[in-house]
């Protein structure tokens, strides 16, 4: 998800009150459409190996985008899509493995999270918000037979996929930017960066330590505050997703549309204002930030309570935070400024 998350550059362990904070610094890009940010403790190690280290992941990135995006008429998904209905198409391993990994995100979830969104995205178009008018719903449920990760074929042996609706389309937005975080945090640690958090867009990944006995804290945003936080969490090698109904958003007639759509209805999820989830791996962190949002409060949770390396804090429609077990002892809550 393409959602700010904010980043807390203190240390919470082992450090005094007036102690001065560790030397880090930051290297800053665009890639996906977002800001891509590495912060890095200085001199650890040199210089130079950061910044080539920063190339490297910046280069893989566009990679990486050439080989996912649906909005490039050049790559293999946006073949998928225009062939949709007909043969199958020879699919790259890498994008062959990523889509088998989506398949079975999706499953896990219920279909929460679903690369078929994509059907409905022309539908909801949410910019300029000022010009918004949401579809008619009758333009929503005829789409709704061509939805579904049932629609998405893949052949192992052959290395292919299959659109089996013509109506059908892909996205991969919502796992895309977990999987180049995966693929990131793997160069930056084959460089000998080890310690670091690495930030594209909503996707966070924080590894080692800000200094001796003193983790990375990250903060879990307001969804209705943009400079506020509801809770603080230290974190180490994990990575740190939200997905949440205020980054791509439009109001009409008091109510707010946004870009996370329950493909039961196909309309946006409601229930909840946003997902954080704390994983080990970025990739899956990413499609179930989606997913839990989608499922809602309940089952979101029971969900994340079966898996074994994912925790979550959810805030509901009425601002309430939920916790998984796994993050009630190590969840600092903010109390609300009056």
């Amino acid at each position: 998800m393409t959602l700010i998350l904010i980043l807390i550059l203190i240390s919470i362990l082992g450090q005094g009150p007036l102690a001065a904070p560790p030397p880090l610094v930051h290297h800053r890009a665009q890639r996906f459409t977002t800001e891509v940010d590495l912060t890095t403790l200085f001199g650890r190690p040199d210089a130079a190996t950061v910044d080539a280290a920063f190339a490297q992941v910046l280069a893989e990135l566009d990679r990486i985008d050439a080989l996912v995006s649906e909005w490039r008429p050049d790559t293999v998904v946006s073949r998928i899509n225009r062939e949709a209905g007909g043969a199958p198409v020879a699919v790259p391993e890498e994008l062959f493995d990523l889509l088998q990994r989506a398949r079975g995100l999706a499953e896990l979830t219920e279909g929460a999270f679903d690369p078929t969104f994509a059907t409905l995205a022309h539908l909801w178009r949410l910019q300029p918000a000022a010009d918004f008018r949401p579809p008619a719903a009758a333009a929503v449920t005829a789409l709704l037979p061509a939805v579904g990760y049932a629609h998405l074929e893949l052949d192992a042996k052959a290395h292919t996929a299959r659109l089996s609706d013509a109506r059908t389309r892909i996205g991969l937005g919502a796992i895309a930017k977990g999987y180049a975080v995966e693929r990131a945090v793997a160069l930056l640690r084959a460089a000998g960066v080890t310690d670091f958090c690495l930030r594209i867009g909503g996707e966070l990944y924080c590894a080692g330590r800000k200094a001796p006995g003193a983790p990375w804290t990250v903060g879990v945003r307001d969804p209705r505050a943009a400079e506020a936080l509801v809770a603080t969490l230290p974190i180490a090698d994990a990575a740190f997703t939200t997905s949440g109904d205020y980054e791509r958003f439009a109001d009409f007639e008091g109510v707010r549309y946004h870009h996370i759509l329950d493909l039961r209805t196909g309309f946006p999820a409601r229930g909840v204002r946003s997902v954080t989830i704390l994983a080990r791996n970025p990739t899956e962190a990413d499609a179930l930030s989606t997913g839990v949002f989608v499922l809602g409060v309940e089952k979101g949770l029971a969900l994340v309570e079966r898996l074994p390396a994912a925790e979550a804090v959810v805030v509901d429609d009425a601002g309430a935070v939920h916790v998984s077990r796994g993050l009630r002892d190590a969840l600092n809550l903010v109390e609300p400024k009056e």
